[in-house]
């Protein structure tokens, strides 16, 4: 019985280790995103800025589909942090060890006690690294649809800005 809990032990601490392993590296990406999404909608709001102080009587495609990209990036990068970011519980690889001290127990039915913890500490971690998996996926899709994001901006900017300027010279 010993050298299967030995076994049972050591292949679920590993499993365990494996699992926290994946979260780090997906917090890793996480922001590694973020600073790309970061330095695109500096990128965009650079470019809009210096658009809107050119701007005579209305800014141009370009200018306003920065300006909605940037808003666009901005509620990517959001998304990111709020649901791959935010501090989220990770299951600690071992007990607490008041938890473990039971002098009243054999110490076998411990660690069988222990081994189901331990199960239920990989299925929660995994569950987590999953759920953050499918969030990043998720973003990462929004990142790429960005330049289609830019361009229907400006194409539907362009189809108004001709009514929006007679409108504006009809005013005023």
């Amino acid at each position: 019985m010993r050298e299967v809990l030995d076994y049972a032990e050591k292949a679920g601490t590993e499993n365990l280790k494996f699992r926290l392993q994946n979260a780090e590296t997906l917090a890793k990406e996480a922001n590694s995103i973020l600073t790309i999404l970061l330095a695109g909608i500096g990128g965009a709001m650079a470019l809009a800025a210096k658009g809107f102080e050119q701007a005579t009587p209305l800014p141009s495609a370009i200018t306003i589909a920065a300006a909605g990209l940037a808003v666009w990036l901005m509620a990517v990068a959001a998304i990111l942090v709020v649901f791959c970011m935010l501090s989220m519980d990770l299951p600690a690889p071992t007990n607490e060890p008041l938890n473990l001290f039971q002098p009243d127990f054999e110490i076998d039915k411990i660690r069988i006690v222990e081994l189901r913890n331990l199960d239920q500490r990989i299925k929660q971690a995994t569950a987590r690294n999953h759920r953050v998996a499918a969030w990043l996926d998720r973003v990462r899709l929004l990142a790429i649809s960005s330049p289609a994001v830019f361009l229907l901006i400006a194409l539907v900017w362009a189809g108004l800005s001709p009514d929006l300027a007679s409108l504006a010279k009809a005013g005023g």
